[in-house]
């Protein structure tokens, strides 16, 4: 269902923001999807970037996105409608 709602969104030429999100991932130790608006969100940035100093790539979804490309992504990395 998840990969059917993509194909509509972003038609049969390829899933740019999820091929883009899979390429962070793949090239990162860390990758953070986060929200500007989220306090949880900052809360583990705070931890992993300044705690922890670890090396984390951080993609504002709500900053980088499209209102549709962000339900998508969301949709096929973490089941989130």
């Amino acid at each position: 269902m998840a990969m059917a709602r993509l194909r509509r969104l972003f038609g049969k030429g390829g899933l740019p923001v999820v091929e883009q999100a899979e390429k962070l991932i793949q090239s990162n130790p860390c990758v953070v999807f986060s929200k500007s608006t989220c306090p949880f969100c900052d809360m583990a940035k705070s931890v992993l970037l300044s705690d922890l100093k670890a090396k984390c790539h951080v993609m504002e979804l709500d900053k980088e996105l499209k209102p549709d490309e962000m339900s998508a992504l969301q949709e096929h990395r973490m089941g989130v409608l």
